[in-house]
């Protein structure tokens, strides 16, 4: 059948905030490969048999030749028209070893093994709807000598079958009993033979698939997919073994018109698959740095900073595995600053909001760019959200606010500024005979003091709350500020 493949990609996003010091968002990106195959396969052909003589034979798989040893499986699609007991198919080694997927009159499912003679059959409870398509799966189990039978995936109950009547030996036949009796009336697409008992989850998952046909356990594979739907086909009388040697041959067939020809199937084949009884998909996510992640299986990653890969294994209500391996990718925030003086400038992109560490880190209104300006000693950060993604940045101390004019160097700081009166100053490093005069807003000098040799000193304003203006020195050095007392 010809494929048309169509891809889709989903994205979610899930955020969470942590607050106070870090607060951080993370996204999860997750993108699904959906390969959609579409239904109805168009042009993708059946095969319709018009019940009258048209039959399809080929040479009978060895595996037939000892049922008491070997497991098997046939699936195939079938669209019945006429309610008729008739062979869908029919694998004859001999009278005494062969397998039968028929229909009933009641379009019932019957299923014949038959082992050394003795028979091990099956007729399903339930019925297949005329002029509809629906997927037949027959399973044999040799172990427990087992015949069972699902319809689109889901298994049958049943009785007893009964016996079945025989044809002619070595051939398999599709439509007909070998040689030439109880014709199907028809469509039949898909058909597959296997060498092995399909589980559950295998006939069930790939039901509706297109599946690998290099599967060493597929012995016999016809897709049907010949000829011009309701053409004329008169020379397209071979039927393909897609995965093996038993290529069919078409026998009664007019191969012209919308009857036993070939013709365009409608059966729901939607997915591909690779066969198997279980799903394998990847995912890939990507979260905020330090962040953590619950997987589909339930485990969580806690602080995630580098790239990662897990595989979760899942299990449906039929017990079929799903295995999901997440790669994680890990987003990052440049929380880096640089300071100048009173200025601190974030270095990397987003969106910014300036903190004040010193307070619970409260936002500072209006901080809302990059560049940050400190009006008041103290300590400071910034939030960046970039992307998705949120985080802060370390605090910064800022200790030179009011200072106008300094020679003693980065170390310099008078502290607490503003405060209530107690000021402590640390000129970085020790000085001789150090003197200080402190003059009010009118310029009239309030406080004059020689603090001598050292490097910290302590001074009281006694004045009421105001700006003031300070000037340190030296022999050789200065510094002027103002001061405000609160």
């Amino acid at each position: 059948m010809s494929i048309f493949v169509t891809f889709f990609s989903f994205n979610k996003c899930y955020q969470i905030k942590l607050k106070k010091m870090k607060r951080t968002l993370f996204t999860l990106v997750f993108t699904a490969l959906v390969v959609v195959l579409v239904s109805g396969q168009t042009p993708g052909n059946a095969l319709s048999f018009d019940g009258v003589d048209d039959q399809v034979n080929a040479s009978v798989p060895t595996l037939f030749s000892d049922l008491a040893s070997n497991d098997f499986t046939i699936e195939a699609w079938v669209n019945p028209a006429l309610s008729v007991f008739s062979r869908i198919v029919f694998a004859q080694y001999s009278t005494v070893s062969f397998a039968t997927l028929s229909l009933s009159a009641t379009n019932s499912i019957y299923f014949y093994v038959v082992v050394g003679g003795t028979t091990y059959s099956l007729a399903t409870d339930s019925s297949i709807s005329s002029n509809q398509w629906t997927h037949v799966a027959a399973r044999w189990t040799a172990s427990t000598l087992t015949p069972e039978v699902f319809f689109n995936g889901v298994l049958q109950t049943g009785a007893n079958g009964g016996t079945s009547s025989t044809g002619t030996s070595g051939l398999l036949c599709l439509g007909t009993r070998p040689g030439g009796f109880q014709f199907f009336t028809g469509q039949i697409d898909e058909v597959r033979i296997w060498k092995t008992a399909r589980t559950d989850c295998e006939i069930s998952m790939n039901y509706q698939s297109v599946i690998n046909v290099v599967d060493t356990n597929l012995i016999c594979f016809y897709n049907c997919n010949e000829g011009v739907a309701g053409g004329t086909n008169t020379s397209v009388t071979l039927l393909p073994d897609q995965s093996g040697p038993y290529n069919g041959t078409l026998v009664n067939f007019a191969l012209t018109g919308s009857s036993s020809n070939w013709v365009q199937s409608a059966a729901t084949i939607n997915n591909y698959n690779s066969g198997a009884g279980y799903i394998e998909v990847a995912d890939t996510i990507s979260v905020c740095s330090g962040t953590s992640y619950t997987f589909p299986d339930g485990y969580t990653e806690n602080n995630i900073t580098a790239p990662m890969i897990h595989t979760s294994m899942l299990q449906t209500a039929l017990l079929c595995d799903s295995i999901v391996n997440t790669a994680v990718n890990v987003m990052t925030v440049d929380t880096s600053v640089t300071g100048s003086g009173i200025t601190l400038t974030a270095n990397g992109p987003g969106t910014y909001q300036w903190l004040d560490c010193n307070n619970l880190y409260t936002e500072i209104p209006g901080s809302i760019n990059n560049i940050f300006t400190a009006t008041s000693n103290g300590s400071y950060a910034v939030e960046i959200t970039s992307g998705s993604c949120v985080d802060t940045s370390g605090c910064f101390v800022i200790n030179e606010v009011g200072i106008e004019t300094n020679d003693f160097g980065s170390g310099f700081i008078v502290y607490p500024n503003p405060g209530d009166g107690h000021y402590s100053i640390d000129l970085g490093q020790q000085f001789n005979d150090v003197q200080m005069v402190v003059y009010d807003v009118n310029g009239k000098e309030i406080l004059k003091k020689t603090f001598g040799d050292g490097q910290f000193f302590c001074f009281d304003i006694i004045n009421p709350a105001g700006v003031y203006s300070a000037k340190i020195f030296t022999g050789e050095k200065s510094a002027t500020l103002n001061i405000v007392k609160q």
